[in-house]
């Protein structure tokens, strides 16, 4: 699924983070006429695209190879979706797509065993 039409420009200096849907792993309702303007990091426009939540080490693992600006550097999307109102999960196929697009992105996904730590309540 693809933006109908998209915009991608860098922020302008001093602009701060916005979205009309909101860039979250939430599912809630978004009633936009179909329309998405948001500034933010790219690191944000991908977790929203790939419903990802990050903490701590995980942002590292994901991010700390990759060129900083991709964390500090503010992009404005202004895009139009092909029908009215999308869900957020369409929405989210079409970002994936828009960054495929226009920031090649390439996304690679891997299961790795890895030890936590579990709290439980001993009733």
């Amino acid at each position: 699924m693809d933006f109908e039409v998209a915009s991608i420009r860098p922020a302008e200096p001093g602009t701060r983070s916005h979205s009309n849907i909101g860039l979250t792993i939430e599912d809630e309702p978004i009633l936009t006429g179909g329309r998405l303007s948001s500034t933010a990091h790219l690191a944000d426009y991908i977790n929203f695209a790939y419903k990802l939540m990050h903490v701590g080490a995980q942002s590292d693992a994901v991010y700390g190879h990759l060129s900083k600006w991709i964390t500090t550097d503010l992009f404005t999307i202004e895009a139009k979706a092909p029908i009215a109102n999308p869900t957020k999960d369409q929405m989210r196929l079409m970002m994936q797509s828009l960054l495929a697009d226009r920031f090649k992105l390439a996304v690679h996904f891997e299961i790795r065993d890895v030890a936590v730590m579990a709290l439980a309540s001993a009733g």
